[in-house]
This record gives structure tokens, C-alpha cells and sequence, in this order.
């Protein structure tokens, strides 16, 4: 609004301008009249009298006369030098223009010159801008390069940023916008989402290790409070699109990088950043969790940290994908695998001790078992034969008891360690003549109690 008061103001004082620059070529021909003292010596009402047939009232011849003289010849060879200095400056300001604009030819400068006298020119014919051939517009056409009056068709999905005086104007979205006089098209940007990669990027851990990968992202201009809707599916964010647009950044040979370069620059900074504070184990076994996916705190990470920067510049990083980590030395590689394999084997190795100590420990559990158990028995048939009155047989009943209890602990203790099949069946043999002995003895026993 500010822009279109002070142009209607300027509009204003060139007409005044305009009108005092007649004045004073009117006081210019009046001088040149008195300068030369015209006298026509002509009787006053010849020219009327010749065209008309009729004679003129005396006032009015001398008026005729008086008009008459301003366009003598000796009164206008005085337009001479106005007219010759005035095709000079013309020609002088279509070479302005023309080296200043850097335009191709003298006929592109004098249209653009042309052109440049008019504040606004609705039906002049509308350049599309793309952006297959926005940047060679930009060097060719007059109205990119200079600026308006002029009107620009935006498509779809885009808006531009325009400038009038080397500082900004304003934003506009798609459609027909025209552009007022030395308003600039500087910036053409895409709202749509973006997608850039970058492969073959250089990282460093913090214990040195070169690792290689590559990343995409997944970007765009940040929308605003407008919602998403079928009239208007690119909603956008007028100082977001400002801010993108004039987020550029100078490199070697005079080359400048766009919005979009400078959101994928920051990923890949962030993703520098994270892992040159980590060592290599800790980024291929991080924390030692299975659970825990070191890719998926890589894109958690660099989105967020990328995020605290891109927004600033209107920007928002939607998805971030980062590629496998590589060692690009092929000794640290085989360093890895042999340093990974011993301790797989030191691993076994622990699992085997673990295994034998929990035999061992087995085994020793099912001994005291074996012998609390013995015990057990001895002293229970010990009694049982007390009870009976055979108190000569107490040998044969704690050796019976004893092999029976050794022959439990061989069975319990085959799960854990096989036990020779010679002493299982000397075993077996020793507690039959035992059982038989027992027997014998008791029936002997009890015929000698009977008599």
C-alpha cells in the first residue's frame, strides 16, 4: 500500500514536471518571436481574404498576424538545436539502457526505454515464468531484467518474491500479477514437496574412523495458518517464502546456492555433527540393545537439530533417510571383523565355562543329595532292624542300603554326567546278593525263633 502512494506520488510530479518543461518551451518560442522581429508586410486580412474570399475585422488580422509570426522560419530555425540535442539524448538514453540492462540490441532498449514511460501496461502480453527457464529469462527478457510495468503469470504450485529498488516489495502467489514500473522479479519457488540427495558423503567418527553414506530429505516452504483446500491447494506462508527466498549463500566461483541446496547443506552438517561425537562402536553397537536402531536416532536427530535452523529461513524438513555407514578403509574393516570374531569366540568360550560350572555345581548338589539320602536310609533300617530284634544283620542291612542309595545318585546323575555301564550293573549285581543274603538270613532267622 505504501509502494502504490509513493509511485501515484511520483506519477503526480512528473506531470508537473511535464507541464513546467512546456512552459518553458513556450517562454523559449516567445523569446525566439521577439528575438527576430517578424514582419510578415502583408496587409493583415490577406491570408483570410485569399482562403475565404471575405475581408477580416481588424482585431482578428491582428491576432492572425501575431500567431502567424511564431511560425516563420526565422522563428522556428531556433527549434533547431532543441530538436538535434533532444535525438542526442534519446540515442544517449537508449545506450544507458542498453549497457546498463546489458540487453542485446539497441531495438530490445529502446522497447524497454519505451516501456519504462508508462506506470502500468494491462494489455501488454503476460510472461509465464517456469522453472525449466526462469534463470535464461532472467538474462533475456526485458521486463525480468529491467522490471516493469509488465505482467507475469505464475503457475500453480509457485509464488515469486519482486523487488522495486534493490529492496523487497512484496509475494505473489499463482495467476496474472502486474508489476509496476522497475518492479523485479527476483525469486521463483516452488511450494510443492521437495526431495534432494547427496551421496558419497564424507564423515568422521570421534575416534577417527572415516565412514562414508548418503542422505535424502524431504522438504518444503512452511504454509502458514491457511488450510489445504481445492481452490487453493498450496497454501503458503508470505514471510516464510521471503525469508526462503533470500536464504542464499555465496560458493567458489561465483556461484550462489538457492533455498533448496541450503536445506540439504544443513542435513548433512547435522548429520557430521552426530556422528563425529560418537565412536565407531558406539554407532554400530550403541548402547549394546537390540532394540535400540541406531538409523532411526540418526533421523530422529538430524531432523530435529536441521529443524532449529531451516525454520528460520521458512523452511520445514519433513523426512530425513541417511544410507548405510561404510569404513572406507579396507585395514580398519578387517580390524572390525577379526576384533568381532574373537569376541564371539570369547563369548563360546564363557558360555562353555558357564556350562560346565553349572555341571559341576549339578553334580555336587545331586552328591550331598546322594549322601544326606544314604544316611537316611542307613539310620532308618538301622532302627526298623532294632525294632525287630535282628541286631546281628545291621551290617548287611547298611551295606544294602548303601548300594541302593549309590545306585539312586548314578541314576539321578545321568543327566548331567554318563556314568560307566560297568558300574551300573556291578551295582545292580551287588544289591541282588545283598537282597538274596538279607533273605536268606531272616528266613534262617525266623525258623531258629519258631523252634
Amino acid at each position: 500500500m505504501a509502494s502504490s502512494k509513493q509511485a501515484k506520488a511520483r506519477d503526480v510530479g512528473n506531470v508537473w514536471a511535464l507541464y513546467l518543461l512546456l512552459l518553458i518551451l513556450l517562454g523559449y518560442w516567445l523569446f525566439a518571436y521577439i528575438l527576430e522581429r517578424v514582419d510578415l508586410s502583408l496587409p493583415p486580412n490577406w491570408l483570410f481574404t485569399q482562403i475565404a474570399g471575405l475581408p477580416l475585422p481588424e482585431s482578428f488580422s491582428q491576432v492572425i498576424y501575431f500567431v502567424g509570426g511564431f511560425f516563420t522560419p526565422r522563428v522556428l530555425r531556433h527549434f533547431i538545436p532543441i530538436l538535434v540535442g533532444w535525438w542526442f539524448a534519446y540515442q544517449l538514453v537508449i545506450e544507458v539502457v542498453q549497457m546498463l540492462y546489458e540487453l542485446p540490441n539497441q531495438q530490445t532498449a529502446q522497447q524497454t526505454a519505451r516501456r519504462l514511460q508508462y506506470r502500468e501496461l494491462p494489455q501488454a502480453p503476460a510472461i509465464k515464468l517456469t522453472h525449466e527457464d526462469f534463470a535464461e529469462k532472467r538474462e533475456t527478457a526485458p521486463l525480468l531484467k529491467v522490471g516493469g510495468p509488465g505482467t507475469v503469470a505464475v503457475d500453480a504450485g509457485n509464488a515469486i518474491v519482486t523487488e522495486l529498488n534493490g529492496r523487497f516489495q512484496r509475494v505473489l502467489g499463482s495467476g496474472k500479477h502486474s508489476l509496476i514500473r522497475f518492479e523485479r522479479v527476483v525469486a521463483l519457488l516452488d511450494l510443492r514437496l521437495q526431495e534432494r540427495s547427496q551421496s558419497e558423503i564424507k564423515l568422521a567418527t570421534r575416534d577417527g574412523i572415516e565412514l562414508e553414506t548418503e542422505i535424502t530429505i524431504t522438504f518444503r516452504i512452511k504454509r502458514g495458518d491457511e488450510p489445504v483446500t481445492k481452490s487453493n491447494p498450496f497454501p503458503f506462508d508470505a514471510e516464510a517464502v521471503r525469508q526462503a527466498a533470500y536464504a542464499q549463500t555465496a560458493l567458489a566461483g561465483r556461484q550462489v546456492s538457492d533455498w533448496q541446496a541450503f536445506a540439504l547443506t544443513t542435513a548433512v552438517g547435522k548429520l557430521r555433527d552426530f556422528v563425529s561425537a560418537q565412536l565407531l562402536d558406539e554407532l554400530f553397537n550403541l548402547r549394546q540393545n537390540p532394540e535400540f536402531d541406531i538409523y532411526e536416532a540418526l533421523h530422529r536427530d538430524i531432523k530435529l537439530a536441521a529443524n532449529q535452523v531451516l525454520t528460520n529461513q521458512g523452511v520445514i524438513l519433513e523426512t530425513v533417510r541417511v544410507g548405510w555407514l561404510r569404513v572406507t578403509d579396507p585395514a580398519v574393516t578387517e580390524q572390525r571383523i577379526r576384533y568381532w570374531q574373537s569376541l564371539r569366540a570369547n563369548a563360546r568360550l564363557l558360555k562353555r565355562a558357564d556350562g560346565q560350572a553349572e555341571a559341576v555345581s549339578a553334580i555336587e548338589l545331586a552328591r550331598a543329595e546322594a549322601e544326606a539320602t544314604m544316611i537316611e536310609a542307613i539310620v532308618e533300617a538301622i532302627q526298623r532292624a532294632r525294632r525287630e530284634g535282628r541286631t546281628s544283620s545291621n551290617r548287611e542291612i547298611i551295606a544294602l542300603r548303601l548300594v541302593e542309595s549309590l545306585e539312586r545318585l548314578t541314576r539321578q546323575n545321568e543327566a548331567i554326567v554318563a556314568p560307566a555301564d560297568s558300574i551300573h550293573q556291578q551295582l545292580q549285581t551287588i544289591n541282588r546278593r545283598l537282597s538274596l543274603e538279607q533273605r536268606t538270613g531272616s528266613a534262617i532267622m525266623t525258623t531258629d525263633e519258631s523252634r
